[in-house]
């Protein structure tokens, strides 16, 4: 009877316990720390070992007569396979210096050779501002500097590879500049190949637009215009006007690009806002998504594609508007939102990124101190490992009902076998 009891009782007790743990690490070295970026990271082999992490921390808080200045730096960080911290590497003066976007360095042949930070010109607080301009910094697999080389065309907003039919050849990216925006291309040595101002005009973010997976122009968001240009930075299109929405992103797509984001445009029972995504191809609209789900413009989305050869799906990460979770849903390459793989209802996270390997999700941000607790530290960094298999929203009804229908064959299973005990005894 003893073993049935401790059967049964397991089996209730593994279906109520519906979420798995994450696991979740932090430098906890300083006060405040973030990270904002993750990529995959690799070996001299050219293996995918483990991955980089970007972000900031607060190094100190420096008093210089009657002012308090932050002292912010530039942190890049390596974790193993086994989520284990290999090497950290640094960067700043005594000025604020955040990181501004991370991607790879590659070399003559077009491979990965190293690591890319984008950030501002450091300095010292003692001594006069030295202006606004990007450094670029590349980090060697090893943790350690190969150099570093400032940009005099004004302050890197974003930066992206391009490519064309034999692979990587370079870059393009987003410059504000006094004037406005830029948009520049770059060799791989960051040698400037193409550039095209706009004067008095803001640019928010731009991506590939792709015929096929080839490479056919760049899309831009250029105030509240999304617009499309070509190969070299000319022939315009506007292809809407996009001030309706909350707020608005670009990513790659095989056919196109996606443009999404927060928007209002909903019929929600709880909320006022989702999340959408509209694919678009030779300048047209080929599908729009609108979420169900009420999702915040107040923390952040990002949408991740799924890549081999070609992108076979995204991940999207939003937060929930009315429980403050953090979701991710699966989304086809039609738009179809295909299952909801993640749902982490820690309020004391803040989601920055996110990055797949198809069975696990690593999510980087930020752990902040609950307001009615004393921690060691205002905010911790945060790097958090979750199995996409194990970590997933049953709803509370669902749950509920699994939980009453097995406690019901508990009690009934547990009273027959006393009643047959006894029956047996007499």
């Amino acid at each position: 009877m003893k073993k049935i009891l401790f059967i049964v009782l397991l089996l209730v007790m593994c279906l109520y316990n519906v979420d798995a743990k994450d696991i979740s690490y932090s430098m906890n070295k300083y006060d405040i720390e973030t990270f904002n970026y993750i990529e995959r990271s690799y070996n001299t082999l050219l293996k995918q070992d483990g991955y980089v992490l970007g972000g900031s921390f607060l190094k100190e808080k420096i008093e210089i007569g009657d002012n308090t200045y932050n002292d912010y730096q530039v942190i890049l960080v390596k974790y193993d396979k086994n989520d284990k911290l290999v090497w950290k590497y640094t960067y700043g003066n005594t000025s604020e210096d955040y990181i501004k976007y991370l991607t790879y360095t590659y070399d003559e042949n077009g491979n990965i050779d190293g690591y890319l930070i984008i950030t501002n010109e450091t300095y010292d607080i003692n001594e006069p501002n030295i202006g606004g301009n990007s450094i670029i910094i590349k980090i060697g697999f090893d943790g350690k500097l190969v150099y570093e080389r400032k940009i005099d065309e004004g302050s890197i907003k974003k930066i992206i590879p391009t490519y064309n039919e034999n692979g990587i050849d370079g870059y393009i990216s987003i410059l504000d500049i006094q004037t406005g925006s830029s948009l520049i291309k770059y060799n791989k040595d960051f040698e400037v190949v193409s550039r095209r101002d706009f004067n008095d005009t803001s640019l928010a973010d731009l991506t590939l637009v792709k015929n096929d997976n080839n490479i056919s122009g760049y899309a831009v968001i250029k105030g509240n215009d999304l617009i499309t240009v070509d190969l070299n930075l000319s022939n315009d299109v506007v292809i809407s006007d996009i001030s309706k929405y909350k707020t608005f992103n670009l990513e790659e797509a095989n056919d196109g690009f996606i443009l999404y984001g927060i928007t209002e445009d909903v019929k929600l029972n709880k909320g006022d806002s989702s999340y959408y995504l509209i694919n678009y191809n030779n300048n047209e609209e080929v599908w729009e998504t609108i979420g169900v789900t009420p999702a915040t413009s107040k923390g952040k989305i990002v949408l991740l594609p799924i890549k081999k050869d070609k992108i076979k799906e995204y991940l999207l990460l939003y937060k929930n508007q009315v429980d403050s979770s953090y979701e991710v849903v699966k989304i086809n390459l039609d738009g179809e939102v295909l299952k909801k793989v993640k749902k982490i209802n820690d309020s004391y996270y803040n989601f920055e990124n996110f990055y797949s390997n198809g069975t696990t999700i690593y999510f980087v941000g930020q752990i902040n101190c609950p307001l009615d607790e004393n921690c060691e530290y205002d905010n911790n960094s945060l790097y958090l490992v979750s199995d996409e298999d194990k970590v997933i929203e049953v709803k509370d009804d669902t749950s509920k009902n699994v939980i009453i229908v097995f406690s019901i064959l508990f009690i009934i299973l547990v009273g027959g076998i006393i009643y047959i005990r006894r029956k047996t005894k007499k």
